[in-house]
């Protein structure tokens, strides 16, 4: 008989793929540019909006944060970001949710 301490656990595997900006644009099937917000455009705002995305085991945005960039600029990148779609991760040959930051250029 085993006692406690000599019984085997499950090592539990990592649950998601990180991917790097440039991994992520690679794996990007479907991309929608934001629309520039009028007001910040007669307001001459521009700039880069950084967003960390979760991305499902079917390819899709599941969860975005945004990270940097102007609050009026957030509202329209987060719009687009949330309609693009990836080709679907795996880790170890099992399909895998995938983490990343994107950036949203507003110029």
């Amino acid at each position: 008989m085993l006692r406690a301490a000599e019984k085997s656990s499950p090592v539990a595997l990592p649950s998601r793929v990180q991917l790097s900006a440039d991994a992520a644009e690679r794996r990007k099937i479907y991309h929608v540019s934001p629309i520039y917000p009028e007001a910040a455009g007669q307001a001459g705002v521009s700039g880069t909006v950084r967003i960390r995305i979760l991305i499902n085991r079917e390819g899709f945005v599941a969860d975005m944060t945004p990270i940097s960039g102007d609050d009026r600029l957030v509202s329209a990148a987060l719009a687009a970001v949330v309609k693009w779609e990836f080709k679907p991760s795996t880790l170890d040959g099992r399909p895998a949710t995938a983490e990343t930051v994107v950036s949203v250029d507003f110029r």
